[in-house]
């Protein structure tokens, strides 16, 4: 090999490196310090994001066989985000919310008639502008994985290394549960009412771990398949499985039927895969480089991988199954709330705020009342049926972004995902991995309608990494 040939390919190396680092580094930080949910680590995911800007400009430079235009697109598909950023700087121009001196206090007060179609009823306007430097900076970081990373291997290794992140605050979730539950005095200390491990709310668990046990299914089907029981054992294969059993009864444990069913469905369609991925014909006994006298041999050991995952996906339908019809068969809205849980949102509360929301979003419909706006628009126009207390979420992620942003908002949003969407599906190659990263995205969408995953910073990160993977994955030049 050439001097210069070593050097370009450590040059491209470090750059997958740099990527490695800073996509394990934020998801880590904002995973063990409560979901992301506190001001210093959005400040530090928001400053993280020039990480990728200068990844990917350098990579174009250092790379000789560097896809054309990888600078340009990486920007052109940011381009949607710089936008919703532009449209909340205007909005901070007119206020809708202001102190008023009334007798002795001071009190907010609405301009709900304001003819002006951008606003912003934020209190401030840092408030204002950082859930929109916090999309910018977490959509950069997932594109940097799509333009960078050129080889399934790299992608695969991102996978892992998130999953078992999780799967390591999951088995430290499950000890302090224990602890707790030996703790007749109620003296430890919680980091929420309603949490899990790290997480201060179980609902953003939940949705956490259901992406990264995806994501660990996805590395399991893409990994060979060792037939020995010992080799098994030790195997990159069984790690990512008993890594995605970890993930799954933790959502078990804690989340709502809703998500148990989706987790269910995505281990279901993976166990089929790895069932027709270890069927022992002859072309998969010699892409898993299995020894010619066990090829040729009819012994039972050929059959056991393919037995063992499907009754692992046999079990999954089962157990979606009985997860979905007592709840079902009770009352069918029952799916999107934790009935066992006394301090999750009722049905009737879910359907009173989503009414109300309703009425916000009709009376601006274009853009909305301004980035960071829910709670404290909402306050005014809130029912006595919901309290005294304003709410921080409208329980869900598309009637939060309507109200806020409006239909131009929500626009902006989706249009970089469904544009990759729509090219993943012109190629016509899918692969195994590919469908079940995919069948991922879809469940987390999903509950993105009926509930309030991506409030969790967390979880946004990790649904940008793991969309942009599938993507990319089915799109590798190295497989």
């Amino acid at each position: 090999m050439l001097e210069e040939e070593v050097i370009i390919k450590t040059e491209r190396n470090n750059n997958e490196r740099l990527l490695f680092a800073n996509v394990i580094f934020l998801l880590a930080i904002s995973a063990l310090f409560f979901g992301g949910n506190t001001e210093a680590i959005i400040g530090l995911l928001i400053a993280m994001g020039l990480v990728p800007f200068i990844n990917v400009f350098s990579y174009r430079y250092s790379w000789i066989d560097a896809k054309p235009f990888t600078r340009t697109f990486f920007i052109l598909a940011l381009l949607p985000y710089f936008a919703a950023l532009a449209i909340t700087a205007i909005g901070l121009k007119t206020p809708i919310i202001s102190i008023s001196d009334l007798g002795n206090g001071e009190f907010w007060r609405l301009d709900a008639d304001n003819p002006s179609l951008i606003t912003s009823g934020a209190l401030s306007p840092i408030a204002a502008l950082t859930p929109n430097l916090l999309a910018i900076s977490i959509a950069a970081t997932g594109l940097s994985v799509y333009f960078i990373t050129e080889s399934r291997y790299v992608i695969r290794r991102i996978l892992f290394f998130g999953a078992m992140i999780a799967s390591i605050i999951a088995v430290g979730g499950f000890g302090y549960e224990c602890i707790c539950l030996l703790d007749t005095g109620h003296i430890l200390p919680r980091v929420g009412i309603n949490s899990f491990a790290t997480f201060t709310d179980t609902m953003h668990w939940s949705t956490f771990a259901m992406i990264w046990c995806g994501a660990a299914l996805a590395t399991a089907i893409y990994t060979a398949q060792r037939y020995r029981m010992l080799s098994f054992s030790y195997s990159f294969r069984f790690i990512s499985l008993l890594i995605a059993a970890i993930l799954l009864f933790s959502i078990l444990y804690c989340g709502t039927p809703l998500q148990k069913i989706l987790t269910l469905t995505i281990t279901c369609f993976a166990g089929f895969f790895l069932a027709i991925d270890t069927y022992p014909t002859e072309n998969n006994l010699k892409r898993h480089n299995v020894s010619r006298s066990l090829r040729h041999s009819k012994s039972p050991i050929k059959y056991m991988p393919f037995m063992s995952y499907l009754c692992i996906a046999m079990v999954c339908i089962l157990g979606a199954i009985a997860t979905a019809m007592p709840e079902a068969a009770e009352q069918p809205s029952m799916l999107i709330v934790n009935a066992d849980n006394p301090n999750s949102i009722s049905i009737d509360e879910k359907r009173a705020i989503f009414l109300d929301t309703l009425e916000l979003i009709k009376q601006r419909p274009e853009f909305g009342w301004g980035s960071a706006s829910f709670q404290n628009v909402f306050s005014f126009f809130q029912g006595s049926d919901l309290g005294d207390s304003s709410w921080l979420t409208p329980s869900s992620d598309l009637m939060q972004k309507l109200l806020e942003n409006g239909y131009i908002g929500l626009i902006l949003a989706i249009i970089t995902p469904a544009i990759f969407l729509l090219f993943w599906i012109i190629r016509l190659d899918f692969s195994f991995s590919g469908m079940v990263l995919m069948l991922t995205i879809f469940s987390t969408l999903i509950l993105s309608l009926t509930d309030y995953p991506f409030e969790s910073p967390c979880v946004l990160l990790s649904f940008w990494i793991v969309m942009m993977s599938a993507f990319r994955w089915d799109n590798a030049d190295i497989r």
